[in-house]
């Protein structure tokens, strides 16, 4: 486990579980300090997370079978995320990513929009939605890199 503490201006170091940042308000400037002496701010966290979660993505669309159980693991892996963990001018890239692949309602019991999107998707289709993905965890890596 990886030791996070908030720092706030003043310094005052509070710790926090980690990764939780859950009520941390980045208007006060608070910063995490990792235990390896490294600083990221709240804002740099959260890039960092985006990165993780989409890249976790990008790695269950790589490999054989149908593409479109591969974008239902990496759609899943994305669950978490919000638009806010993101710039600003990515938010609307993973909103229309996300209404791509969950915009059918739900028909079978059980399943969720995901699913019922996906089962109705040509591989055509799935596979351009996948390099969409892609195309979103590279911008999101290169902004977390200029954040550093």
């Amino acid at each position: 486990m990886v030791e996070c503490y908030a720092r706030a201006n003043p310094p005052a170091r509070t710790r926090l579980p980690s990764p939780g940042l859950r009520g941390l308000s980045e208007s006060r400037g608070l910063r995490l300090q990792l235990a390896a002496g490294i600083l990221l701010s709240v804002e740099d966290h959260a890039y960092l997370n985006a990165k993780g979660l989409l890249g976790t993505a990008v790695f269950e669309l790589v490999g054989v079978g149908d593409i479109r159980e591969r974008l239902y693991k990496a759609g899943m892996a994305i669950v978490p995320l919000q638009p806010r963990h993101l710039p600003d001018y990515l938010r609307g890239d993973y909103e229309a990513l996300w209404r791509a692949l969950t915009w059918l309602p739900v028909e079978r019991p059980g399943e969720g929009t995901l699913q019922a999107t996906l089962r109705s998707m040509d591989a055509a289709e799935a596979d351009r939605i996948a390099k969409q993905l892609f195309e979103l965890y590279d911008r999101v890596a290169e902004a977390s890199y200029s954040a550093e």
